[in-house]
């Protein structure tokens, strides 16, 4: 861990499930919220109830910290410091480190799991591309009251992606998702003008990754999390699936397999990934496709399955093929 103080520029929202999943305690969550409040271009407002489930909503400091306590009771070692290069001696992988109080350390290793994120130097070590990615830019907002995770479309402020107001301990998180990093400051104004907030001049920057079908393994170097750019396409909810791609990344090298990753990967996640990109190429084009989106997801039976398939994780394959149906028809 390069930072274990740094708080991530996150929303922090994590469906409930999740915890029930990992066996997590919700010591850091701050706020559950049970609803979510999709606003189309022209302003139409669509309420969607998260009947049998809710998002969580964490401070990442305290969650973090916590994912770190669960790692070290289960016997894992926390080193403070960076990662700075990797050799493979044919038997195994010498780490070079550079620690927090400036002390070089290297481990040697069986098997890696880069999991240091969209910038990964991991990836970069082992000679792959980076990771393609989107910008955001957030602010943590005292003034600003919520009681859902609101999703706010328009081309105004929020180019091919959407902007956000998520409830938290005080006040709540707002940002806006960009194509062109030059337009940042000015789309987010533009949507504080549109939701009727007010800067408080300490907005932050930061990329999230795009997914696309690539490297999960090198080696027996894998890769999970941002640093395999496991962010659900259209929705960009990134923690679930860092959390999950770790445990299957995990499971293949228990196995010792780690093959088996690519192949327990592609069974949980693949088609959805590549539905969810089909869904975000076809409505995030524009305004009209935009509208059009939060019009479908007003229908009740298209609601059961998109919150069955997102905020449950229902990983049985009939859940994505009745989303499939409801939105395979308005793909052509």
């Amino acid at each position: 861990e390069r930072d274990s103080g740094r708080i991530k520029p996150c929303g922090g929202g994590i469906p409930s499930s999740a915890f029930e999943e990992f066996g997590i305690s919700d010591s850091a969550v701050i706020k559950k919220i049970d609803k979510l409040l999709l606003v189309s271009p022209s302003g139409r407002k669509n309420i969607m109830n998260l009947s049998g489930g809710m998002i969580n909503i964490v401070s990442r400091r305290l969650f973090d910290e916590q994912l770190r306590e669960m790692a070290s009771q289960a016997g894992a070692e926390l080193v403070k410091g960076e990662f700075r290069k990797i050799r493979d001696t044919g038997k195994d992988y010498v780490i070079g480190i550079r620690q927090k109080n400036g002390t070089s350390l290297e481990v040697r290793a069986d098997y890696v799991i880069g999991c240091d994120g969209v910038h990964s130097m991991v990836r970069q070590a082992m000679g792959l591309s980076p990771v393609n990615y989107v910008y955001t830019y957030s602010e943590i907002i005292r003034d600003a009251s919520a009681d859902a995770c609101e999703f706010w479309f328009s081309e105004s402020h929020a180019e091919r992606s959407y902007s956000w107001v998520f409830p938290g301990g005080e006040g709540c998180l707002v940002g806006t998702g960009l194509r062109s990093r030059s337009k940042a400051r000015e789309s987010f104004d533009e949507f504080l003008k549109r939701r009727g907030l007010k800067s408080n001049g300490a907005g932050r920057g930061y990329m999230i990754p795009e997914w696309k079908d690539g490297d999960l393994v090198k080696g027996r170097v894998l890769f999970a999390g941002d640093a395999a750019a496991h962010v659900m396409p259209l929705s960009y909810e990134g923690i679930y699936y860092s959390m999950k791609s770790a445990h299957l990344a995990s499971t293949a090298i228990i196995e010792g397999n780690i093959l088996l990753y690519i192949k327990l990967w592609h069974k949980r996640f693949k088609s959805r990934f590549r539905f969810m990109k089909r869904l975000e190429s076809h409505f995030m084009q524009n305004n009209r496709t935009m509208e059009k989106m939060v019009s479908i997801l007003a229908n009740p039976a298209i609601q059961k399955a998109f919150l069955k398939l997102w905020l449950k994780k229902d990983s049985d394959k009939n859940a994505l093929l009745s989303y499939i149906r409801f939105f395979g028809k308005y793909l052509n």
